[in-house]
């Protein structure tokens, strides 16, 4: 029996009830989850827009180089139907080069007339062994993210350029056939 003094008897020591417990420990959680994913997705979003814009780079200068190839395999057969001041008309059958140019360049990069040049070794662009033709592009194209130019000296548009060479097609001269064998008589070639 407890003693009669009339002190107050403090209440019992009791544990705190387990709902209680996981009720504090799930808003806790909760809170410190939007925090960490508000710190976390600007850094997320950077590196997912950085790797996105490489991936495009890289495309845009394959896309380049096989422009400029696909114009010098055109200017090997006709080098001289190239002609800047005119577009590619519908119907493709000239200014080829620059047809062909642009047809292999479609997408992301801009390859304008003016940013093709052909030239050939020598300048007559005349058929035969040794005389080549030589197409560069420049293709215009534009960064997605204004951070990843500070790798372009702080300019968001980039151009890339690339030039190929061929040799132009030279067919053999026409000489007279080589003479057929005669039969003899007796049925052996002579």
């Amino acid at each position: 029996m407890p003693p009669t003094t009339g002190a107050p008897i403090p209440p019992p020591i009791t544990r705190p009830s387990r709902s209680r417990l996981l009720r504090r420990w799930q808003s806790r959680t909760r809170g410190q989850s939007l925090v960490e994913f508000a710190l976390i997705m600007p850094i997320s979003l950077f590196l997912f827009a950085a790797v996105l814009d490489f991936g495009r780079i890289s495309a845009i200068q394959i896309a380049v180089a096989n422009a400029s190839r696909e114009g010098a395999f055109q200017a090997a057969v006709t080098p001289t139907d190239f002609d800047p001041s005119q577009p590619c008309p519908a119907d493709g059958k000239t200014n080829v080069i620059l047809c062909r140019v642009q047809l292999e360049s479609s997408g992301a990069v801009t390859i304008e007339p003016s940013d093709i040049s052909v030239s050939c070794s020598p300048a007559s662009c005349a058929p035969g062994i040794g005389n080549d033709v030589t197409v560069a592009v420049t293709g215009h194209f534009r960064l997605l993210t204004p951070l990843m130019a500070m790798f372009f000296d702080g300019n968001q548009d980039v151009t890339f350029s690339s030039s190929s060479t061929q040799n132009l097609e030279t067919l053999p001269i026409n000489v007279s056939p080589a003479p057929s064998p005669t039969p003899e008589p007796g049925g052996y070639p002579g």
